[in-house]
């Protein structure tokens, strides 16, 4: 699935034949899967039967938006009794999946009118944690994915003093305490700590470009404070944008 997503990643590029690499890359990678299928096909086939078999996986495990669902509802039944019919449960679902996806896209459109310099590197960062969001076994190991977003707007980010904590809530490796008379919350928190992680990494990205250019400087499209380098980079008004 992962490999899948870096492969529609390229269709993110500017380049004019970005859809001629997209195949390629595509077939190229099927043809590589096919060698492991011809050459031991066995271990091909039980790994595709172990990864539809294993879907029970939850927590620490599979720290996912849906298993977290899951989670909730199945709590709610056991211990509130409160039933929520699966219907209801895929409805809210789909709803957080699809704001997650829409703020995301309206995040996509800030940042091409802003044109900005490093656009492209900001829209594969944004792309990466909304597939950390919205996939359904996004696993524990998966979420190095989001090493190199986490860090970059946390040193970027315009709230320079909070850098420092949200670089250890990012990092934090507990062992899990509990708050006496806040078990359940507590319980949910760390059993999900990865994904809580992600959604806070996710909200500073959209504030950032949500943000860039409501005060802007003279002489400027967008601009907010003095950018460090690569990061929100705007380019000057040309004689005839100040006409």
């Amino acid at each position: 699935m992962t490999p899948t997503f870096f492969l529609v990643l390229l269709l993110l590029a500017d380049d004019k034949k970005k859809y001629q690499y997209f195949v390629c890359s595509g077939f190229a990678f099927f043809g590589y899967l096919l060698v492991q299928y011809i050459i031991v096909p066995d271990m091909f086939t039980s790994a595709i039967r172990n990864a539809f078999a294993v879907v029970s996986e939850r927590g620490t495990v599979v720290p996912s938006t849906f298993t977290l669902l899951s989670d909730v509802f199945q709590w709610l039944s056991e211990n509130a009794g409160l039933a929520i019919p699966p219907a209801i449960q895929f409805v809210i679902l789909a709803v957080i999946i699809a704001a997650v996806v829409l703020l995301t896209y309206k995040a996509y459109a800030r940042l091409k009118s802003a044109k900005m310099e490093n656009r492209q590197m900001l829209e594969v960062f944004l792309v990466c944690l909304v597939y950390a969001l919205i996939h359904p076994r996004f696993k524990d190991y998966a979420y190095i994915l989001l090493i190199v977003p986490a860090y970059y707007i946390i040193m970027s980010n315009r709230f320079t003093k909070a850098n420092p904590f949200v670089f250890f809530l990012a990092i934090l490796v507990y062992p899990p305490f509990i708050i006496p008379g806040t078990e359940i919350i507590f319980m949910f928190f760390w059993k999900y700590y990865p994904l809580i992680v992600a959604y806070v990494i996710w909200g500073m990205y959209l504030y950032e470009i949500f943000s860039f250019g409501k005060t802007p400087l003279p002489g400027t499209v967008f601009s907010t404070r003095r950018a460090r380098p690569g990061w929100f980079v705007c380019h000057p008004r040309s004689e005839n944008d100040r006409r």
